[in-house]
């Protein structure tokens, strides 16, 4: 299974951001252009799909280290919500999956 774009919807800089991910795929940009929050918003996909509390993967526990700015900055200029969605593709060209989440972040940490 291979990620094949990434949606973000008031996430963290990005008010509205489509990524088309190929095989190998490098993220060039100036500082501050947003490079390590798509990163992060991958990694927090990541931690919930893996069984993680959505705020346990935002703002981390003892064995895990909190998403960069937590809660607080989460969401695009104190929106109260961000979304990130993840296009798959299995092996067979046809079958494309998605996985949503919308994260509220006012006035707590959790999924919609």
């Amino acid at each position: 299974m291979q990620i094949k774009q990434i949606n973000l919807e008031d996430w963290k800089s990005f008010q509205q951001a489509t990524l088309y991910i190929d095989p190998i795929t490098v993220l060039i940009g100036t500082n501050a252009s947003g490079k390590s929050n798509v990163l992060e918003a991958l990694e927090l996909v990541q931690r919930v799909v893996a069984g993680t509390r959505v705020e346990d993967a935002v703002k981390g526990n003892p064995s895990l280290e909190s998403i960069r700015g937590g809660t607080e900055q989460l969401s695009r200029w104190g929106q109260a919500a961000c979304s990130i969605e993840v296009g798959l593709q299995d092996d067979t060209p046809l079958i494309e999956y998605r996985y949503r989440m919308t994260i509220s972040t006012s006035p707590k940490c959790g999924l919609i």
